[in-house]
């Protein structure tokens, strides 16, 4: 009996010791704790901004500075207005805009998808490609599961952004799942003398994407990083690792069915034969 009461006594004071702790917190700010939530959210490998309910609504930023309520149904109705721009015309005809390379990494245009977590994507709906701040101009439909959306920079490159249903959620929203950028007209038989444990300054003199993929790594700190290559004839994925105060090449893989593979991760990155860098008048 005494034991008991010892027992309860003690669950007393300890409720009354973690109460008065509890005053002691400063309260969070509504703003915090909108963000904590959202946080939360976006933790798992293919998370996304979420997309509410037909009794929820969303905020969603239409620029860095301000926000404007959405909801489902109007998720829902701007990505049937985005997919309903598909085209078989030649990409050069339907793309008006362009973007700066240091636009496309700071603004999440362009995603490194293989190698190391530190450098993962982060995935997003479609609806939210115009709102992100650009604009889909052009819009292959590869499946029923799939399409993908083509930008150019201003300095002559493609950026190709791959979209999946998201049926892994039982969603009815294509969310971004790659990102290749291309600059170069190139096959696998140009890379013939690159091999594993050559230094990166190689395989920069044969696709300068490398330069810019090396210069995001090295500001995020990262000791490791990849770059895949969309090539005429496959996909070359590159994996380097710094070696002192340079990086090397560690690994080497070609998927000439343009379906890489990484890990338990597959990516397709087929596009239809006049979408190459090299149809461009």
């Amino acid at each position: 009996m005494l034991k008991v009461l010892i027992s309860f006594s003690f669950c007393i004071l300890l409720f009354f010791s973690i109460a008065a702790c509890s005053s002691l917190q400063p309260k969070e700010s509504a703003s915090s704790s909108a963000s904590n939530t959202s946080s939360a959210q976006t933790e798992s490998p293919h998370s996304y901004e979420s997309i509410p309910s037909t009794s929820e609504q969303t905020t969603a930023s239409t620029t860095h500075n301000s926000t404007s309520t959405i909801s489902r149904e109007e998720h829902i109705g701007k990505q049937n207005e985005i997919l309903a721009r598909k085209s078989e015309a030649p990409y050069y005809s339907l793309i008006t805009s362009s973007y700066s390379e240091k636009s496309i990494f700071e603004r999440g245009l362009m995603i490194p998808f293989i190698g190391a977590s530190s450098m993962s994507y982060f995935a997003f709906p479609l609806p939210n490609a115009d709102i992100d701040g650009f604009a889909v101009e052009c819009l292959r439909k590869t499946g029923e599961n799939t399409v993908y959306t083509i930008y150019q920079t201003n300095e002559g490159g493609l950026v190709y952004r791959f979209f999946e249903k998201d049926t892994r959620n039982n969603e009815d929203f294509f969310i971004l799942t790659h990102s290749i950028y291309v600059k170069k007209d190139l096959k696998k038989s140009d890379f013939s003398g690159i091999k594993k444990g050559d230094s990166i300054q190689k395989i920069e003199r044969i696709d300068p994407i490398v330069t810019l993929f090396a210069a995001e790594a090295a500001q995020q700190g990262d000791d490791t990083f990849a770059t895949a290559h969309l090539l005429q004839d496959g996909v070359l994925a590159v994996h380097y690792a710094k070696s002192g105060e340079a990086y090397q090449i560690t690994a080497i893989d070609f998927f000439a069915d343009f379906v890489v593979v990484d890990g338990a991760e597959t990516y397709d990155c087929k596009i239809k034969s006049g979408d190459f860098i090299s149809q461009k008048p």
